[in-house]
C-alpha cells in the first residue's frame, strides 16, 4: 500500500491491522502473487472491530427488544440505496482482467471508495478518516484444489430451524408466537496467537432475534430476545457450525418456561439439522453399492472399487512411485475413516443404505461473503481429497467425450477458479451477507 509518501507492507498469511490516514482516493495498491492461486482482501472496515460491534449490539439489543442498534452497523452497501456503514471488501486477484500477455504476477489498483462502497454514502466507523482508508488486509491462499460456498442457505435455514423449534416446543402452553424480526449477518475474525502469531481469519454468522409468545391465561404476551454467534469450522475434514450464546433476555414466566427450550433450539436441534446437511455436501456417490445404515465397513466392495479406479488414474496421470500408490490405494479403502453407509431417499427402517465417500477438507478460508474447503495445495497421497482428485482423472466407461468428462468431474470437486474479475481493471468485490428473515406469525 503506498500513499503520501508511507509504505505499508504485508505477506501471505499475515493480516496487518494498521490504520492508515491516508485517503482511500490517494492510495495505490499493489499486490505481487506468488500464484494464480492467490488473493489479497483489503478492508475498510477492521473485521475484527467489527466482529466485535456486532456481538455487543447483538447483546444490547436483546436486552432492550430493539433491533435498531443492530441495524445501524449492519447496512451493508447495495447500488440501490444509499444508506451503508458495513463497507465491502475489495479484492485483488491473479491476474489484472487487462493484462493479456501472460505471466504478470502483479495486480495494481488505484483505489476509490466507490470499491469499498458501491454507489452508497460512506457513513460510520469504516468512513472516517476523509471519507474511508484501508484498514486490514489479507492474503489467501485458494490451495490446488478448493471449492467455495455462499452461506446464505445455511444461514436462513439455521434460522428457520431455530424458530420452528421453539414454535414447536412451546405450542402446548402458547395461544401463537409471533417473529418480531430476526437478522443473520456474517462475521470475520482474526487474531494473534502469542506463541505461533497471526492466525489465519475465523469466520460465521450471528443471528440476532426478538420473538413474541401470546401464552395462556392469566400470563397474557411475553417477549422473548436471543442473540448467537456461530463459527464455521472444520472439524476432522467436515465443515460444521459452532454455537455460542451471547445472550437471552425473557419477560417473566416465559424466561423460566422457554428459556431450555430456546437454548436447546439454537445450540441443540439447529447446527445438527445443518451440521447433517453440512456433511450430506462432503459425501460423494461414486457407485450403487449397498450397505447397512450406521455401518461404513458394509462399504468394502464399493471401497474396493474406489481403490482400483485410483490405481487406473495414477497410471493416467504418471510420476507416482510404488508406494504412493499404495497409500492412495490404502486410504481409498479404509471405510471406517473414508467412507458412510447413508440413508437412501426413502430413509424407511429395514431398507439398506448406500455407499458415499467422505471428501474431507484439509483448511478453511473465510471471507466475508463466503468460506471455502481447501482440499489440498500439491501432491498429497494420504488426503482422501487427492485420493478422489486421482480417481477423477479417469473418464467414465460410458463417456462420449472422456476428456470433457473427466474435466467435468475434476470442476465438480475443484469448483474454485480465478475470477475474470468484475471491472476494467481485474478487481472485484465481496460484499458482506445480511439476511433479514421478517415477521411471522404461528
Amino acid at each position: 500500500m503506498v500513499g503520501k509518501g508511507e509504505v505499508y507492507a504485508i505477506g501471505e498469511g499475515q493480516l496487518s491491522s494498521y490504520v492508515t490516514e491516508t485517503p482511500l482516493t490517494n492510495v495505490r495498491a499493489e499486490f505481487i502473487h506468488e500464484s494464480e492461486r492467490t488473493e489479497a482482501n483489503l478492508f475498510a472496515l477492521d473485521p475484527t472491530v467489527q466482529r466485535q460491534r456486532m456481538g455487543t449490539a447483538a447483546i444490547a439489543s436483546t436486552g432492550t427488544f430493539s433491533d435498531e442498534g443492530w441495524d445501524a452497523i449492519t447496512q451493508v452497501p447495495d447500488p440501490g440505496y444509499s444508506d451503508a456503514t458495513w463497507p465491502a471488501t475489495l479484492v485483488l486477484p491473479y491476474p489484472n482482467a487487462h493484462l493479456v500477455f501472460p505471466p504478470f504476477s502483479e495486480t495494481t489498483k488505484d483505489l476509490e471508495l466507490s470499491d469499498f462502497w458501491l454507489n452508497a454514502d460512506p457513513a460510520g466507523l469504516a468512513a472516517d478518516p476523509d471519507g474511508g482508508a484501508v484498514r486490514a488486509a489479507w492474503v489467501y491462499d485458494h490451495g490446488l484444489c478448493s471449492r467455495e460456498t455462499k452461506p446464505e442457505s445455511m444461514m436462513i435455514q439455521s434460522g428457520l430451524d431455530a424458530w420452528y423449534t421453539v414454535v414447536d416446543k412451546t405450542d402446548d402452553y402458547t395461544h401463537s408466537q409471533t417473529r418480531l424480526y430476526m437478522n443473520l449477518a456474517t462475521w470475520l475474525d482474526a487474531y494473534d496467537d502469542p506463541q505461533n502469531g497471526q492466525q489465519p481469519p475465523t469466520g460465521g454468522f450471528f443471528i440476532n432475534t426478538y420473538l413474541s409468545f401470546d401464552m395462556q391465561d392469566p400470563l397474557g404476551v411475553l417477549d422473548l430476545a436471543a442473540a448467537y454467534q456461530y463459527e464455521v469450522v472444520l472439524d476432522e475434514g467436515l465443515v460444521k457450525i459452532d454455537p455460542f450464546k451471547l445472550n437471552i433476555n425473557a419477560d417473566g414466566d416465559i424466561f423460566d418456561i422457554g428459556y431450555d427450550e430456546t437454548v436447546e433450539a439454537f445450540e441443540e436441534t439447529t447446527p445438527g439439522r445443518v451440521n447433517a446437511n453440512l456433511f450430506n455436501q462432503q459425501t460423494v456417490r461414486l457407485t450403487e453399492h449397498e450397505c447397512t445404515v450406521g455401518d461404513p465397513t458394509t462399504c468394502a466392495d464399493a471401497a474396493t472399487a474406489l481403490g482400483f479406479v485410483v490405481t487406473i488414474g495414477t497410471d493416467l496421470i504418471g510420476g507416482y512411485a510404488n508406494e504412493e500408490v499404495d497409500a492412495m490405494v490404502a486410504v481409498a479403502e479404509d471405510t471406517e475413516a473414508n467412507w458412510a453407509c447413508v440413508p437412501d431417499v426413502y430413509d424407511l427402517p429395514g431398507f439398506p443404505g448406500m455407499c458415499e465417500y467422505i471428501v474431507r477438507g484439509k483448511r478453511l478460508n473465510h471471507y466475508v461473503d463466503a468460506f471455502e474447503v481447501v482440499w489440498f495445495d500439491g501432491k498429497e497421497v494420504d488426503n482422501p481429497a487427492y485420493v478422489l482428485w486421482v480417481a477423477a482423472n479417469v473418464p467414465p466407461p460410458d463417456a462420449d467425450d472422456e476428456e470433457e468428462a473427466v474435466a467435468q468431474q475434476i470442476a465438480t470437486l475443484c469448483s474454485w477458479s480465478p475470477p475474470s474479475g468484475a471491472v476494467d481493471d481485474g478487481t472485484w468485490i465481496r460484499v458482506p451477507v445480511s439476511v433479514d428473515l421478517g415477521v411471522d406469525i404461528d
